[in-house]
Protein backbone atom coordinates (compact mmCIF):
# COMPACT_ATOMS: atom_id res chain seq x y z
CA UNK A 1 0.00 0.00 0.00
CA UNK A 2 1.76 3.17 -1.20
CA UNK A 3 1.20 6.30 -3.28
CA UNK A 4 1.27 4.36 -6.57
CA UNK A 5 -2.17 2.83 -6.36
CA UNK A 6 -4.12 3.89 -9.47
CA UNK A 7 -3.70 0.40 -10.93
CA UNK A 8 -5.51 -1.04 -7.89
CA UNK A 9 -8.79 0.16 -9.40
CA UNK A 10 -8.42 -1.76 -12.68
CA UNK A 11 -9.36 -5.35 -13.47
CA UNK A 12 -6.05 -6.30 -15.13
CA UNK A 13 -4.09 -9.37 -14.05
CA UNK A 14 -1.87 -8.99 -11.00
CA UNK A 15 -4.02 -6.32 -9.40
CA UNK A 16 -6.12 -6.73 -6.22
CA UNK A 17 -9.51 -6.49 -7.97
CA UNK A 18 -8.52 -9.30 -10.35
CA UNK A 19 -7.42 -11.39 -7.36
CA UNK A 20 -10.82 -10.88 -5.73
CA UNK A 21 -12.50 -12.00 -8.93
CA UNK A 22 -10.35 -15.14 -9.06
CA UNK A 23 -11.51 -16.08 -5.55
CA UNK A 24 -15.01 -16.56 -6.93
CA UNK A 25 -14.24 -17.79 -10.47
CA UNK A 26 -11.79 -20.31 -11.85
CA UNK A 27 -9.01 -18.76 -13.95
CA UNK A 28 -10.46 -19.72 -17.34
CA UNK A 29 -13.82 -18.25 -16.37
CA UNK A 30 -12.08 -15.08 -15.20
CA UNK A 31 -10.36 -14.63 -18.55
CA UNK A 32 -13.65 -15.31 -20.35
CA UNK A 33 -15.41 -12.68 -18.23
CA UNK A 34 -12.88 -10.02 -19.17
CA UNK A 35 -12.91 -11.04 -22.86
CA UNK A 36 -16.69 -10.85 -22.86
CA UNK A 37 -16.52 -7.44 -21.23
CA UNK A 38 -14.25 -6.23 -24.02
CA UNK A 39 -16.76 -7.39 -26.62
CA UNK A 40 -19.64 -5.75 -24.79
CA UNK A 41 -17.66 -2.53 -24.55
CA UNK A 42 -16.87 -2.54 -28.24
CA UNK A 43 -20.49 -3.06 -29.22
CA UNK A 44 -22.04 -0.59 -26.85
CA UNK A 45 -19.52 1.39 -24.81
CA UNK A 46 -21.95 4.04 -23.64
CA UNK A 47 -24.36 1.62 -22.00
CA UNK A 48 -22.02 -1.15 -20.89
CA UNK A 49 -22.52 -1.97 -17.22
CA UNK A 50 -19.97 -4.80 -16.84
CA UNK A 51 -22.49 -6.74 -14.76
CA UNK A 52 -20.02 -9.61 -14.28
CA UNK A 53 -18.16 -7.43 -11.81
CA UNK A 54 -21.19 -6.25 -9.82
CA UNK A 55 -20.80 -8.72 -6.95
CA UNK A 56 -17.18 -7.73 -6.43
CA UNK A 57 -18.01 -4.04 -6.65
CA UNK A 58 -20.66 -4.47 -3.94
CA UNK A 59 -18.08 -6.15 -1.68
CA UNK A 60 -15.63 -3.33 -2.28
CA UNK A 61 -18.35 -0.73 -1.62
CA UNK A 62 -19.21 -2.36 1.72
CA UNK A 63 -15.54 -2.72 2.69
CA UNK A 64 -14.91 0.95 1.86
CA UNK A 65 -17.93 2.00 3.92
CA UNK A 66 -16.59 0.06 6.92
CA UNK A 67 -13.45 2.22 6.97
CA UNK A 68 -15.23 5.53 6.40
CA UNK A 69 -15.40 5.94 2.60
CA UNK A 70 -18.83 6.42 0.99
CA UNK A 71 -18.93 5.54 -2.72
CA UNK A 72 -22.01 6.61 -4.66
CA UNK A 73 -23.11 4.61 -7.71
CA UNK A 74 -19.92 2.59 -8.19
CA UNK A 75 -19.59 0.81 -11.52
CA UNK A 76 -17.09 -0.65 -13.94
CA UNK A 77 -16.55 1.16 -17.22
CA UNK A 78 -13.96 2.01 -19.84
CA UNK A 79 -11.32 4.51 -18.76
CA UNK A 80 -10.20 6.28 -21.93
CA UNK A 81 -6.74 7.23 -20.72
CA UNK A 82 -5.43 6.16 -24.13
CA UNK A 83 -6.92 4.98 -27.39
CA UNK A 84 -6.39 1.25 -26.80
CA UNK A 85 -8.86 -1.02 -25.10
CA UNK A 86 -7.07 -3.39 -22.74
CA UNK A 87 -7.46 -4.79 -19.23
CA UNK A 88 -6.03 -1.67 -17.61
CA UNK A 89 -8.76 0.47 -19.16
CA UNK A 90 -11.53 -1.45 -17.42
CA UNK A 91 -11.66 0.16 -14.00
CA UNK A 92 -13.83 1.29 -11.10
CA UNK A 93 -15.88 4.44 -11.62
CA UNK A 94 -18.09 6.56 -9.38
CA UNK A 95 -20.85 8.46 -11.14
CA UNK A 96 -19.05 7.75 -14.44
CA UNK A 97 -15.79 9.32 -13.19
CA UNK A 98 -12.72 7.00 -13.06
CA UNK A 99 -11.71 6.43 -9.46
CA UNK A 100 -8.08 7.20 -10.32
CA UNK A 101 -9.16 10.85 -10.66
CA UNK A 102 -10.40 11.00 -7.05
CA UNK A 103 -8.47 12.67 -4.24
CA UNK A 104 -5.49 10.99 -2.65
CA UNK A 105 -7.32 10.13 0.57
CA UNK A 106 -10.29 8.53 -1.19
CA UNK A 107 -8.01 6.49 -3.45
CA UNK A 108 -5.96 5.22 -0.53
CA UNK A 109 -9.08 4.25 1.43
CA UNK A 110 -10.52 2.34 -1.51
CA UNK A 111 -7.22 0.56 -2.15
CA UNK A 112 -7.10 -0.47 1.52
CA UNK A 113 -10.71 -1.68 1.36
CA UNK A 114 -9.97 -3.84 -1.69
CA UNK A 115 -6.91 -5.40 -0.11
CA UNK A 116 -8.64 -6.00 3.22
CA UNK A 117 -11.19 -8.08 1.33
CA UNK A 118 -8.32 -10.15 -0.07
CA UNK A 119 -6.76 -10.54 3.39
CA UNK A 120 -9.96 -12.00 4.85
CA UNK A 121 -8.90 -15.42 3.61
CA UNK A 122 -5.47 -15.03 5.18
CA UNK A 123 -2.90 -12.59 3.98
CA UNK A 124 -0.68 -9.64 4.78
CA UNK A 125 -1.55 -6.00 4.12
CA UNK A 126 1.24 -3.40 4.10
CA UNK A 127 0.21 0.26 4.46
CA UNK A 128 2.88 2.95 4.23
CA UNK A 129 2.15 6.23 6.05
CA UNK A 130 -1.46 5.34 6.77
CA UNK A 131 -2.40 8.95 7.54
CA UNK A 132 -1.42 10.35 4.12
CA UNK A 133 -4.23 12.22 2.40
CA UNK A 134 -6.64 11.73 5.32
CA UNK A 135 -8.09 14.24 7.75
CA UNK A 136 -7.05 13.47 11.37
CA UNK A 137 -10.47 12.07 12.33
CA UNK A 138 -10.50 9.77 9.29
CA UNK A 139 -6.98 8.54 10.03
CA UNK A 140 -8.02 7.73 13.62
CA UNK A 141 -11.19 6.00 12.45
CA UNK A 142 -9.28 3.93 9.91
CA UNK A 143 -6.68 2.84 12.48
CA UNK A 144 -9.43 1.79 14.89
CA UNK A 145 -11.29 -0.16 12.19
CA UNK A 146 -8.15 -2.00 11.17
CA UNK A 147 -7.67 -3.11 14.78
CA UNK A 148 -11.30 -4.20 15.22
CA UNK A 149 -11.69 -5.93 11.85
CA UNK A 150 -8.40 -7.69 11.25
CA UNK A 151 -8.75 -11.16 9.77
CA UNK A 152 -5.28 -11.24 8.29
CA UNK A 153 -2.04 -9.55 9.28
CA UNK A 154 -1.58 -5.80 8.86
CA UNK A 155 1.63 -3.77 9.01
CA UNK A 156 1.39 0.01 8.95
CA UNK A 157 3.92 2.82 9.22
CA UNK A 158 2.96 6.22 10.59
CA UNK A 159 4.29 9.60 11.65
CA UNK A 160 0.91 10.67 13.02
CA UNK A 161 0.06 11.05 16.70
CA UNK A 162 -3.62 10.76 15.70
CA UNK A 163 -2.98 7.20 14.56
CA UNK A 164 -0.75 6.32 17.51
CA UNK A 165 -3.39 7.06 20.17
CA UNK A 166 -5.75 4.51 18.61
CA UNK A 167 -3.27 1.64 18.90
CA UNK A 168 -2.48 -0.70 21.76
CA UNK A 169 1.01 -0.17 23.12
CA UNK A 170 1.75 -3.85 22.58
CA UNK A 171 1.06 -3.48 18.84
CA UNK A 172 3.64 -0.72 18.34
CA UNK A 173 7.27 -1.04 17.27
CA UNK A 174 9.54 2.01 17.28
CA UNK A 175 12.11 1.99 14.47
CA UNK A 176 14.90 4.56 14.48
CA UNK A 177 17.16 5.58 11.65
CA UNK A 178 20.53 3.80 11.58
CA UNK A 179 19.51 1.30 14.28
CA UNK A 180 19.50 -2.43 13.55
CA UNK A 181 16.58 -3.36 15.82
CA UNK A 182 13.21 -1.97 16.85
CA UNK A 183 11.84 -1.23 20.33
CA UNK A 184 8.69 -3.13 21.33
CA UNK A 185 6.40 -1.32 23.76
CA UNK A 186 4.64 -3.13 26.60
CA UNK A 187 1.42 -2.30 28.46
CA UNK A 188 3.24 0.08 30.83
CA UNK A 189 3.50 2.58 27.97
CA UNK A 190 -0.23 2.80 27.22
CA UNK A 191 -0.86 5.86 29.37
CA UNK A 192 2.20 7.65 28.02
CA UNK A 193 1.17 6.96 24.42
CA UNK A 194 -2.41 8.15 24.97
CA UNK A 195 -1.38 11.30 26.87
CA UNK A 196 1.73 12.32 24.93
CA UNK A 197 1.77 10.63 21.50
CA UNK A 198 3.74 13.45 19.84
CA UNK A 199 6.91 12.70 21.79
CA UNK A 200 7.38 9.32 20.11
CA UNK A 201 8.39 11.08 16.89
CA UNK A 202 11.13 13.13 18.58
CA UNK A 203 14.71 12.36 19.57
CA UNK A 204 14.73 14.08 22.95
CA UNK A 205 11.90 14.71 25.42
CA UNK A 206 11.44 17.28 28.18
CA UNK A 207 8.98 15.70 30.61
CA UNK A 208 7.20 18.57 32.36
CA UNK A 209 5.59 18.04 35.75
CA UNK A 210 2.44 19.82 34.64
CA UNK A 211 0.77 22.26 32.27
CA UNK A 212 2.60 25.24 33.78
CA UNK A 213 5.99 23.77 32.91
CA UNK A 214 4.79 22.85 29.41
CA UNK A 215 3.80 26.49 28.88
CA UNK A 216 7.17 27.70 30.19
CA UNK A 217 8.99 25.44 27.72
CA UNK A 218 6.80 26.73 24.89
CA UNK A 219 7.77 30.26 25.95
CA UNK A 220 11.41 29.17 25.92
CA UNK A 221 10.97 27.92 22.37
CA UNK A 222 9.48 31.28 21.32
CA UNK A 223 12.33 33.09 23.07
CA UNK A 224 15.00 31.05 21.25
CA UNK A 225 13.31 31.63 17.89
CA UNK A 226 13.10 35.39 18.57
CA UNK A 227 16.88 35.40 19.09
CA UNK A 228 17.44 33.65 15.77
CA UNK A 229 18.40 30.35 17.40
CA UNK A 230 17.23 26.84 16.51
CA UNK A 231 13.73 25.86 17.65
CA UNK A 232 13.02 22.84 19.84
CA UNK A 233 11.49 21.03 16.87
CA UNK A 234 14.58 21.62 14.74
CA UNK A 235 16.72 20.16 17.53
CA UNK A 236 14.47 17.10 17.80
CA UNK A 237 13.03 18.06 21.19
CA UNK A 238 9.41 17.38 22.18
CA UNK A 239 7.45 18.30 25.31
CA UNK A 240 5.49 15.82 27.43
CA UNK A 241 2.98 16.72 30.15
CA UNK A 242 3.97 14.48 33.06
CA UNK A 243 0.69 15.20 34.84
CA UNK A 244 1.71 15.20 38.49
CA UNK A 245 1.77 11.73 40.04
CA UNK A 246 2.54 10.04 36.69
CA UNK A 247 5.59 12.21 36.21
CA UNK A 248 8.35 9.79 37.19
CA UNK A 249 6.63 6.93 35.35
CA UNK A 250 6.64 8.96 32.13
CA UNK A 251 10.33 9.76 32.60
CA UNK A 252 11.26 6.13 33.23
CA UNK A 253 9.21 4.75 30.33
CA UNK A 254 10.58 7.20 27.79
CA UNK A 255 14.10 6.54 29.01
CA UNK A 256 13.58 2.78 28.58
CA UNK A 257 12.37 3.41 25.03
CA UNK A 258 15.71 5.00 24.20
CA UNK A 259 14.79 8.67 24.34
CA UNK A 260 17.10 11.29 25.82
CA UNK A 261 14.98 12.56 28.73
CA UNK A 262 15.08 15.73 30.80
CA UNK A 263 12.77 16.03 33.82
CA UNK A 264 11.58 19.62 34.39
CA UNK A 265 9.88 19.75 37.77
CA UNK A 266 9.24 21.36 41.14
CA UNK A 267 10.87 20.37 44.43
CA UNK A 268 7.78 20.45 46.66
CA UNK A 269 6.54 16.89 46.06
CA UNK A 270 8.19 14.32 48.32
CA UNK A 271 7.03 11.47 46.10
CA UNK A 272 8.95 12.93 43.16
CA UNK A 273 11.89 14.13 45.27
CA UNK A 274 12.44 10.61 46.62
CA UNK A 275 12.81 9.24 43.08
CA UNK A 276 15.14 11.88 41.68
CA UNK A 277 18.30 9.96 42.56
CA UNK A 278 17.08 6.85 40.75
CA UNK A 279 16.12 8.96 37.72
CA UNK A 280 19.62 10.46 37.64
CA UNK A 281 21.17 7.00 37.94
CA UNK A 282 19.16 5.93 34.88
CA UNK A 283 20.71 8.79 32.90
CA UNK A 284 17.79 11.22 33.10
CA UNK A 285 18.70 14.90 33.45
CA UNK A 286 16.78 16.87 36.08
CA UNK A 287 16.08 20.59 36.12
CA UNK A 288 14.21 21.49 39.29
CA UNK A 289 13.59 24.25 41.81
CA UNK A 290 15.45 24.84 45.08
CA UNK A 291 14.51 24.49 48.76
CA UNK A 292 11.30 22.50 48.23
CA UNK A 293 9.89 25.24 46.00
CA UNK A 294 7.29 24.92 43.30
CA UNK A 295 8.01 26.83 40.09
CA UNK A 296 5.55 29.55 41.14
CA UNK A 297 7.48 30.11 44.38
CA UNK A 298 10.77 30.17 42.50
CA UNK A 299 9.44 32.81 40.15
CA UNK A 300 8.08 35.05 42.89
CA UNK A 301 11.35 34.67 44.83
CA UNK A 302 13.76 35.39 41.96
CA UNK A 303 12.14 37.68 39.39
CA UNK A 304 12.73 41.45 39.49
CA UNK A 305 10.02 43.29 41.40
CA UNK A 306 8.41 44.78 38.30
CA UNK A 307 8.00 41.25 36.91
CA UNK A 308 6.58 40.06 40.24
CA UNK A 309 3.94 42.76 39.89
CA UNK A 310 3.35 41.52 36.34
CA UNK A 311 2.69 38.02 37.70
CA UNK A 312 0.26 39.44 40.25
CA UNK A 313 -1.67 41.60 37.77
CA UNK A 314 -1.98 38.63 35.43
CA UNK A 315 -3.42 36.52 38.27
CA UNK A 316 -5.88 39.32 39.08
CA UNK A 317 -7.02 39.40 35.46
CA UNK A 318 -7.51 35.62 35.38
CA UNK A 319 -8.84 35.02 38.91
CA UNK A 320 -10.39 38.41 39.91
CA UNK A 321 -8.96 40.88 42.39
CA UNK A 322 -11.20 39.76 45.24
CA UNK A 323 -10.07 36.14 45.00
CA UNK A 324 -6.43 37.27 45.25
CA UNK A 325 -7.23 39.46 48.26
CA UNK A 326 -9.08 36.58 49.92
CA UNK A 327 -6.14 34.26 49.32
CA UNK A 328 -3.58 36.69 50.75
CA UNK A 329 -5.81 38.11 53.52
CA UNK A 330 -5.14 41.67 52.35
CA UNK A 331 -7.55 44.57 52.11
CA UNK A 332 -6.27 45.98 48.83
CA UNK A 333 -3.74 45.22 46.11
CA UNK A 334 -1.56 48.17 47.13
CA UNK A 335 -0.55 46.25 50.26
CA UNK A 336 0.93 43.57 47.99
CA UNK A 337 2.83 45.78 45.55
CA UNK A 338 3.96 48.92 47.38
CA UNK A 339 7.24 47.49 48.68
CA UNK A 340 9.54 44.72 47.51
CA UNK A 341 10.09 42.45 50.47
CA UNK A 342 10.80 38.78 51.08
CA UNK A 343 7.63 38.10 53.07
CA UNK A 344 5.33 39.38 50.32
CA UNK A 345 7.20 37.34 47.71
CA UNK A 346 6.89 34.24 49.89
CA UNK A 347 3.17 34.87 50.51
CA UNK A 348 2.39 35.32 46.83
CA UNK A 349 4.45 32.32 45.74
CA UNK A 350 2.81 30.06 48.30
CA UNK A 351 -0.70 31.05 47.24
CA UNK A 352 0.13 31.00 43.53
CA UNK A 353 1.07 27.31 43.57
CA UNK A 354 -2.26 26.32 45.18
CA UNK A 355 -3.36 26.24 48.79
CA UNK A 356 -6.09 25.22 51.24
CA UNK A 357 -8.51 27.82 52.54
CA UNK A 358 -9.61 28.20 56.16
CA UNK A 359 -12.16 25.42 55.68
CA UNK A 360 -9.56 23.02 54.35
CA UNK A 361 -10.84 23.27 50.79
CA UNK A 362 -8.14 22.97 48.15
CA UNK A 363 -7.76 26.00 45.91
CA UNK A 364 -6.21 25.63 42.49
CA UNK A 365 -2.98 27.43 41.67
CA UNK A 366 -3.02 30.64 39.68
CA UNK A 367 -1.08 29.48 36.63
CA UNK A 368 -2.08 25.83 36.10
CA UNK A 369 -2.68 26.09 32.37
CA UNK A 370 -0.37 25.99 29.38
CA UNK A 371 -1.24 29.54 28.31
CA UNK A 372 -0.58 30.77 31.86
CA UNK A 373 2.77 29.00 31.76
CA UNK A 374 3.59 30.71 28.47
CA UNK A 375 2.94 34.11 30.06
CA UNK A 376 5.08 33.56 33.14
CA UNK A 377 7.78 31.96 31.00
CA UNK A 378 7.87 35.11 28.86
CA UNK A 379 8.44 37.23 31.99
CA UNK A 380 11.19 34.82 33.09
CA UNK A 381 13.16 34.91 29.85
CA UNK A 382 12.78 38.67 29.46
CA UNK A 383 14.56 39.01 32.82
CA UNK A 384 17.61 36.80 32.27
CA UNK A 385 20.13 39.64 32.47
CA UNK A 386 18.79 40.52 35.94
CA UNK A 387 18.83 36.95 37.26
CA UNK A 388 22.58 36.40 37.69
CA UNK A 389 23.16 34.24 40.75
CA UNK A 390 19.49 33.24 40.98
CA UNK A 391 18.11 29.71 40.69
CA UNK A 392 15.96 30.73 37.71
CA UNK A 393 19.12 31.61 35.78
CA UNK A 394 20.76 28.26 36.53
CA UNK A 395 17.54 26.44 35.54
CA UNK A 396 17.55 28.28 32.21
CA UNK A 397 21.22 27.45 31.66
CA UNK A 398 20.67 23.76 32.50
CA UNK A 399 17.69 23.49 30.16
CA UNK A 400 19.53 25.20 27.33
CA UNK A 401 22.62 23.03 27.78
CA UNK A 402 20.55 19.84 27.63
CA UNK A 403 18.54 21.05 24.63
CA UNK A 404 21.69 21.82 22.64
CA UNK A 405 23.49 18.58 23.44
CA UNK A 406 23.68 16.22 20.47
Amino acid sequence: MSDYIDRHFTWSKGNPLYSLLKQEKVENETDEIITKAYREAKSNIDTTSFTSFDDIIEKVKQAASSIGLLIENPATSIDFKNSFIKEGNISLHENNVPFRLKGKGSKRLLSIAIQLELAKQGGIVLIDEIEQGLEPDRAKFLAKRLIDNNNGQIFITTHSSNVLVELKATDILLIRKNESSSFAFNEDFQGTIRKNPDVFFARKVIVCEGATEVGICRALNDYLISKGEDSLALLGVALADGKGSNFTEYCENLNKAGFDVCAFCDSDDEGINNKKDSLKTAGISIVDCENNNAIEQQLFNDLPWDKVKGLLYYAIKEKTEQSILNATSKNNIEELIKTDNKDIRSLLGGKAKGYKDDNGKKKEGWYKRIDHGEFIGKLWFESLEELTGKKLKSQYDELLKWIREI
